[in-house]
């Protein structure tokens, strides 16, 4: 069928979002967040995740409306995965969503056997949109190339690097790929927060110059390269401190390696921060990443430059595309340890120019990566989406 005109932008949007997780991390922070700021915008929003769970819990929390019944069993029990075959197919036939936003690889089979069945009537109903949040290669399998091809009318990535991987090593066009970058909450994550109890709690001195890495503790992070430079770092700045704030599978390896350090007066392991992360950012002079983690967006850098903190970043995804070298942050090439030691002894040897940095950082969230900016571009796409989708859809969305 050929395609339409595109709906009205003030027409509200019947949108369901899956995510087949339990737990608040990774893809299902930022879903959820952006689902509550369409919610804001006026759309008919429902949300679709393992029941029971701590995510669940966090929905109600947004009061967002959550949708139960589904297994979400990832592990691909047959059984299980055709009673939410039939669950969602149900759901959109009675619910006439316009949008199945799918945040995971299970989710996204899941609606493209539900929704793009050959000879399904659904297929003319809805449109199918995929986010990719994780930064690294894609699957070029030619059961994934369908599952992207024709499986979604639209691939949204959240960095450079990922819309290149997918033009180029899976051949999907241009025109089916959209940008759509990360965002933070601006009113809980800002430069007026003061990090003097962090300091406190962990014996870190007033006139110290901080350095910390807020990531999971996963070996491909880069806490053991943080580590390595330190003694190289406070030989040039005395009063660095540097900090590792988390939780993960290297925690107790990264514990008992400050432990036994030489210089462990320089080192501390924050532990995992949830209520007053804001104040642990503020706790910093700067922060380091070096990895994107399961969150391709790098929701920590975010949130340290909206408290006015400046980024030392690996050039890797979505860090790359944000920071920009020498106005708010450093970018360092992955691996690189002298670029990371003179990186850090830039920032904590010159605190004004820090303090100007980290200013800077806070402005460029302000200008690129608020929620209602993510969400308006997210919308976008669905409309262009539903523009390419034959006339049956916009009839539907035209009734909203």
């Amino acid at each position: 069928m050929s395609p339409v005109n595109p709906p009205d932008a003030a027409q509200p949007l019947r949108i369901l979002h899956l995510v087949s997780s339990q737990r608040w991390t990774g893809a299902a922070e930022p879903a959820a967040l952006l689902a509550r700021e369409q919610l804001l915008l006026g759309h008919d929003v429902h949300f679709a995740c393992i029941g029971g769970s701590s995510f669940e819990r966090k929905l109600a929390e947004l009061e967002l409306p959550f949708v139960p019944g589904f297994f979400f069993n990832r592990r691909l029990n047959p059984r299980e995965f055709l009673a939410d075959l039939r669950r969602l197919r149900r759901l959109v036939d009675q619910r006439a969503f316009d949008i199945v936003h799918c945040h995971l690889p299970h989710d996204h089979w899941l609606a493209s056997f539900a929704l793009r069945a050959p000879g399904s009537r659904r297929d003319a109903r809805t449109a199918v949109i995929r986010t990719i949040h994780r930064e690294g290669k894609p699957y070029r399998d030619l059961a994934h190339r369908w599952l992207v091809g024709k499986g979604a009318d639209r691939v949204i990535v959240v960095s450079r690097s990922q819309r290149r991987r997918m033009e180029e090593e899976v051949g999907l066009p241009p025109s089916r790929i959209a940008l759509v970058p990360g965002a933070v909450d601006l009113e809980r994550f800002h430069p007026d927060v003061s990090g003097h109890k962090i300091r406190r709690i962990y014996k870190i001195p007033k006139d110290a110059r901080v350095a910390g890495m807020v990531a999971r503790m996963r070996p491909h992070r880069g806490h053991h390269q943080l580590i390595d430079v330190v003694e190289d770092v406070a030989r040039r700045v005395p009063r660095a401190v540097f900090t590792v704030a988390g939780r993960g599978e290297l925690k107790a390896e990264l514990i008992e390696r400050i432990r036994n350090h030489d210089l462990r007066t320089h080192l501390r392991r924050i532990g995992y921060r949830k209520n007053d992360l804001p104040q642990m950012y503020a706790a910093h002079d700067v922060i380091v990443l070096l990895r994107p983690g399961s969150d391709g967006t790098c929701r920590a850098m975010l949130e340290a430059m909206a408290c006015g903190r400046p980024v030392i970043g690996g050039a890797v995804g979505a860090i790359e595309d944000t920071i920009e070298p020498g106005k708010t942050g450093w970018l360092v090439p992955p691996g690189n340890r002298h670029a990371l030691v003179e990186a850090l002894v830039d920032a904590l040897a010159h605190p004004d120019k820090t303090r100007e940095m980290g200013a800077a950082a806070r402005r460029w969230v302000e200008a690129h990566a608020t929620r209602r900016r993510q969400a308006e571009q997210t919308l976008q796409v669905y409309r262009e989406a539903l523009a390419r989708r034959p006339a049956a859809s916009l009839t539907r969305a035209a009734a909203v």
